[in-house]
């Protein structure tokens, strides 16, 4: 008959996890969380942002919604601003 019925029913309880298992589990995920943070940083997930503030937010341009399309020449002048190049 499989799980159904009194089957089902007959299987020992599972054991409640310790408290050992619940500090490793916590701690190994607390680990991986702050290395891909540590990773997400290191390949420029905040630091030009917050070094751009001042620079990105001068162009009212780019705060205006519904402003007119910038050029190729600008356009890629701001790209070479913001990534340094």
């Amino acid at each position: 008959m499989g799980l159904f019925g009194e089957d089902f029913f007959n299987f020992a309880p599972k054991p409640a996890p310790t408290t050992q298992k619940n500090l490793v589990v916590h701690g190994a995920v607390v680990l991986l969380a702050s290395a891909f943070f540590l990773l997400w940083l290191s390949i420029g997930g905040l630091w030009r942002p917050l070094a751009q503030v001042g620079a990105s937010c001068s162009d009212s341009r780019m705060m205006t919604p519904g402003a007119p399309a910038t050029s190729r020449k600008s356009a890629a002048a701001m790209v070479a601003a913001l990534t340094g190049r």
